[in-house]
């Protein structure tokens, strides 16, 4: 399974938790921001949205760094702090730490 998909089920198995805090709010929205705008670059540049390899796990992983810009920059609070981030990095860890191996 890519990344890509990983982290797509799990904002779909988790996008009730929009509703639980302001701060998980805001991290579940630039975590879907992060993706909307790597799928809009992709159609922009007119590649295959369907295809297989559809985005680079490199390009998807960065969502945690757009997560904690975002909380930080706009909201000053630490991702670290935020559940939904610490479960959003153990995600990408865990695929990079698989495939480094």
């Amino acid at each position: 399974m890519t990344l890509e998909n990983k982290i797509n089920e799990f904002l779909t198995d988790n996008s009730y938790r929009v509703y639980s805090d302001k701060m998980t709010a805001a991290a579940f929205n630039a975590a879907q921001s992060h993706l909307d705008n790597l799928y809009d670059t992709r159609q922009e540049a007119g590649l295959d949205a369907d295809g297989e390899d559809f985005l680079s796990d490199y390009y998807v992983a960065r969502i945690v760094e757009r997560v904690t810009d975002e909380l930080y920059t706009t909201y000053k609070f630490d991702a670290k702090d935020n559940a939904f981030w610490v479960e959003l990095k153990a995600i990408v860890d865990a695929h990079n730490n698989k495939a480094a191996a």
